[in-house]
């Protein structure tokens, strides 16, 4: 199963719209690729898992999309059905670019991953809280949730939404809402701010804006 899927790349994504066992599947019939008919199971089993609003799944062999399937609503309250052009949120899916961003700006010499995260981005010492004799956060520690800070920001409102253009003063405004609960270099936390300063201190190593930096690479 896994060799036979090797050459493609299977990719979902999921709207957080509530979910009916009763929710309508389009299919787009692919060619003949030994698993497919593994794939297809496991869509409708993780589909059935989660009350989601639906979920979208393809599979790409070299250049071609050769596969897809939906199943669910796009819109709950109209029960207008998803289908593969449905437009999705990324969310989480970012982290890998974020990822990469950071990895590639030290191999260009820019950072290493043991730098403190403040000698880039300054408001991170807006963070209350800081443990005692605790050295400053680093790239390593926010890349592996392991810098001791809470999953979200203390204030719900105003952190969750708005246009990518004003996405960095979003996150800056988030900081003195959120917290350390533990020691840096500790345990994992899975922390969505930490996340984001991974992209918002690139904004000083590429010389603009950390979105501009990603797409860039």
């Amino acid at each position: 199963m896994r060799a036979a899927l090797a050459p493609v790349l299977i990719f979902s994504a999921a709207c957080c719209a509530g979910f009916t066992t009763r929710a309508n599947c389009q299919t787009l019939p692919g060619q003949a690729i030994k698993g497919i008919d593994a794939v297809d199971s496991l869509v409708s089993a993780e589909f059935a898992k989660d009350s989601i609003g639906s979920i979208t799944v393809g599979v790409i062999s070299g250049s071609q999309l050769t596969w897809t399937r939906t199943v669910g609503f796009a819109d709950m309250k109209t029960h207008r059905l998803a289908n593969r052009n449905t437009v999705y949120r990324i969310g989480s899916i970012t982290k890998p670019f974020t990822a990469v961003m950071l990895m590639q700006l030290v191999a260009a010499g820019r950072i290493q991953l043991s730098d403190p995260v403040e000698r880039f981005l300054p408001e991170i010492k807006q963070i209350a809280s800081r443990p005692a004799g605790a050295a400053p956060v680093t790239f390593l520690q926010l890349a592996t949730m392991t810098a001791g800070l809470a999953r979200e920001p203390e204030e719900v409102g105003p952190f969750w939404t708005g246009p990518v253009s004003t996405w960095e003063t979003t996150l800056l405004s988030a900081l003195p809402h959120t917290s350390y609960i533990s020691f840096p270099g500790t345990e994992y936390e899975y922390s969505v701010p930490g996340n984001d300063m991974s992209n918002g201190s690139g904004r000083t190593c590429s010389n603009r804006s950390a979105w501009t930096a990603r797409d860039s690479r």
